[in-house]
């Protein structure tokens, strides 16, 4: 060995010694980092990254150690970061302990990250040898597409026996309540709302029982849902190794979250199916640009696909929204085409929007659904440095926010019911002046309540169910009278017949046991989709295959939005989540103007 090499190999040791020091500062174990340090694992754990950095070393070149870098710090970010508020509730945001930790630990993620990006694509050629011997199995594309649509039902069905007639909970109750009170409002999403209520209005018009509504929904669901799964998974049939196909096909029909989901009466489910064919059909448009802007068909059905995703979530359009400017500049050759679908989805949003509800006399949705971050800033800077604002600025919070004491790190929902929306409405500037203002004095508060109850949305290994939250991993249990709604809203009673499941689907819903299980918790996790997301734009980076931006930001836009929202939840992130096969396909799509 040269004294070259030995120099590089003892700056490697040097980085992996750093890695091990910061290990437990990534793992929520920052408080007692010394049981780490005085243990016989940190030399086990020193051998082995420092063996994996002087194997990783020599397969670098100049683009993928600066994009494994780049975002190696962004992985190491979020899980010291992650790590202090599962420990504190909130980061040491002036702590040199903190940044020495980041950048101790960056180095490691990026060793991790560029072997993905130096071996995935030979991975998946690997994982292609076995496709002579699937493709036996399934010789037509429409008969894997029967198969797997009769396989997801199938298994979902047998849940649905268990949890019979269905999922009422989330949203659902109140969603019914608007229609039976004629007080329908845009709080919800209208379509998904109207046909709740059809198939339950249904039921008991026919069948004379709400459960058998419930049934027809939870049905209907479970058919369009499986459908949508079992096209997306034939789209990328020819795209991705079929041994890749079939792991995915399997989470899709065992995974209990699907699952369960499946037969849940909440937008998110079909929402989520949607945004998962979008992001296929938008891959579609940028590796085929030239047909599809030849075909008039193509564009009208990317339009009404759009239009569904806005109508199934009132996020949707912002998700779109973030996406525009990637379409108009990565199809600027087709700017007219592009720029026609866009005017037309806007249009039909406007006359859905506007006209649509006015003649179905639909109220807006309130304010403060778009308000939770800012609400729970103010609330947890009130309460935690009051010293900071003056008499006056903490009279306006108190009237802004009334309930600002019962204020939780992890939800928004106990401050934001009672939010005096009047006034904000009557005067919106002033809020934002006061919002500004006291963000200016308290700015390492502000961070912290937005990392605190957004971090299930970017921290893979938040902890579920959420402490001070009465939301569960997933919702199992049907409302009942005994929750302490009035007597005028819709209650359906569960008859399962197969207790035995019910009990093990209820006991993964509420309890979280799946976190006791290493490396498979990633399955269930809501932050793995965003991860996911990250790595598949580092591989783009990579390869220079810029125009795959255009599918991510669609997913980003979503996630921007989470972000602004009332809590991190599974059902929030299932959309990214199921979009993953996509994700992982190979990224060599190449640009041609």
């Amino acid at each position: 060995m040269n004294s070259k090499a030995l120099k590089t190999n003892l700056l490697l040791i040097f980085f992996a010694y750093c890695s091990t020091w910061a290990l437990p500062y990534a793992m929520e174990s920052g408080d007692s980092a010394l049981r780490f340090s005085n243990h016989i694992l940190s030399l086990v754990c020193l051998i082995a990254i420092s063996f994996f950095f002087i194997k990783t070393w020599p397969r670098l070149n100049k683009r993928i150690l600066t994009v494994s870098l780049i975002f190696g710090a962004m992985f190491a970010c979020m899980l010291i970061f992650g790590s202090q508020l599962a420990l504190n509730d909130s980061i040491k945001w002036t702590s040199p302990l903190t940044w020495l930790s980041i950048a101790a630990f960056a180095p490691f993620m990026a060793a991790l990250l560029a072997n993905i990006l130096i071996y995935y694509d030979k991975f998946l050629l690997f994982l292609q040898k076995a496709d002579i011997r699937i493709t036996r199995i399934f010789k037509t594309e429409k008969q894997l597409f029967l198969c797997l649509w009769g396989i997801f039902f199938f298994v979902w069905f047998i849940g649905l026996l268990a949890a019979f007639p269905g999922i009422y909970a989330y949203d659902s109750i109140f969603q019914v309540n608007y229609v039976q009170t004629s007080q329908m409002s845009a709080h919800h999403p209208v379509l998904h709302t109207y046909w709740l209520y059809g198939c339950i209005h249904l039921g008991q018009t026919v069948f004379k029982s709400a459960e058998s509504g419930l049934l027809i929904y939870s049905l209907t669901q479970m058919i369009l849902l499986s459908g949508i799964l079992a096209y997306f998974l034939k789209k990328l049939w020819d795209r991705l190794p079929k041994i890749v196909i079939l792991f995915f096909a399997c989470c899709f029909a065992f995974l209990p979250y699907n699952i369960l989901f499946s037969f849940s009466a909440t937008k998110d489910v079909i929402f989520s199916g949607i945004f998962a064919l979008l992001i296929l059909k938008t891959y579609e448009r940028i590796k085929s640009p030239e047909i599809y802007f030849k075909s008039f068909r193509k564009q009208v059905d990317y339009v009404f696909w759009l239009f569904l995703l806005c109508a199934f979530r009132n996020n949707g359009i912002y998700a779109i929204c973030f996406m525009v400017p990637f379409l108009l500049f990565f199809f600027r050759r087709y700017w007219k085409q592009t720029a026609f679908s866009i005017f037309a989805l806007f249009l039909l949003w406007g006359l859905y929007t506007g006209p649509v509800y006015s003649a179905l006399h639909i109220e807006k949705g309130s304010s403060a659904e778009m308000l939770s971050v800012p609400m729970q800033q103010m609330a947890r800077s009130l309460m935690t440095v009051p010293e900071r604002f003056t008499q006056e600025e903490r009279e306006q919070i108190a009237e802004y926010i009334p309930d600002y004491e019962k204020y939780s790190s992890k939800i928004s929902d106990y401050i934001k019911d009672t939010f005096n929306a009047e006034k904000f409405n009557e005067d919106k500037a002033a809020f934002i002046k006061l919002w500004i203002a006291c963000g200016l004095k308290a700015p390492d508060v502000y961070l912290d309540a937005w990392c605190s109850i957004s971090s299930g949305n970017w921290y893979p290994c938040e902890d579920y169910p959420l402490p001070d939250a009465w939301h569960p991993y997933i919702m199992y249990d049907n409302y009942t009278p005994d929750d302490g709604y009035g007597a005028d809203y819709l209650w359906i009673e569960r008859s399962s017949y197969i207790p035995a499941l019910s009990y093990l689907l209820r006991g993964f819903a509420l309890s979280g046991a799946h976190q006791y299980f290493p490396a498979v918790s990633m399955l269930f996790s809501p932050g793995i989709g965003f991860w996911v997301l990250l790595v598949g734009v580092a591989l783009c980076v990579n390869k220079k295959n810029y125009r795959a931006f255009v599918p991510f930001s669609l997913m980003f836009g979503l996630w921007v939005t989470m972000m602004l929202g009332p809590i991190a939840l599974l059902r929030y992130t299932y959309p990214l989540m199921l979009s993953v096969p996509v994700v992982s396909k190979r990224q060599t799509i190449r640009l041609s103007f």
